[in-house]
């Protein structure tokens, strides 16, 4: 997938903590009872229309019927998978930090990254079809609709880094507060970049890719630094 995300620091989607706005109608915190009761609803039904997979146009039929080659998750495994992320994110920076006494306990370590690697694989993949349904109900806007899911897959991953299993929600339920966050906050840039001058327009999608790229590289949010270097830019320019 080519999902794209908002270079501007100031416009990234909030820390579910952070009780940062969005809109005026989106100012509460995600963790927050009245917000996850909503994107609970609201998963419910996306779970119930999984297995729909009749395709917004031909061009994307296909992946329609691969993403809805995979299962579904029950709640115990979202938590299986939550915790072996957790484990392997703690593991890195162990690594990264060079806090181990031997050889051999590295190599655990390193086991343990991969693992939580592949659970962050498995998490996401079993979720698109939650992406494609929210995505969904905004045909129409100014984007093409696989846009719109490309946009919301950003929201997922987001939700996969951020997700606390120990709160006790179901991981569909908190990600589809972020992917319609996501999928909203794109339509609203869209809107901003069609008054834009076409160069700056041009200029702001070739960043996003970038920044999307290095996502997916290095597993986190780049630096400016790294973005700067990547685009072959003046870190002032970013």
């Amino acid at each position: 997938m080519y999902a794209f995300r908002n270079p501007n620091k100031n416009d990234e989607l909030p820390e579910p903590d952070a009780q940062a706005a969005i809109s005026p109608d989106e100012e509460r915190d995600p963790w927050e009872p009245e917000d996850l009761a909503e994107a609970e609803a609201e998963a419910e039904v996306e779970e119930a229309d999984a297995g729909d997979n009749e395709p917004v146009e031909d061009s994307i039929q296909l992946y329609l019927h691969e993403i809805g080659q995979v299962a579904l998750l029950t709640a115990s495994e979202e938590r299986d998978l939550a915790i072996q992320i957790t484990e392997g994110k703690a593991a890195r920076l162990r690594i990264e930090d060079e806090d181990y006494v031997d050889g051999r306990e590295r190599a655990l370590l390193e086991l343990r990254t991969a693992r939580g690697l592949e659970a962050r694989r498995k998490l996401i993949q079993a979720n698109l079809r939650l992406v494609v349904s929210v995505a969904k109900k905004y045909i129409g806007s100014p984007m093409a609709f696989m846009d719109l899911v490309q946009e919301g897959n950003i929201g997922l991953m987001r939700a996969v880094e951020k997700f606390d299993y120990t709160r006790g929600n179901r991981f569909s339920t908190y990600a589809t507060w972020w992917i319609r966050q996501a999928v909203t906050r794109s339509i609203a840039e869209q809107s901003r970049l069609i008054r834009l001058p076409v160069h700056l327009s041009e200029s702001l999608v070739h960043l996003r890719r970038a920044i999307y790229k290095l996502e997916q590289q290095l597993e986190r949010e780049p630096s400016a630094q790294e973005i700067a270097h990547t685009m072959g830019m003046s870190l002032r320019k970013v």
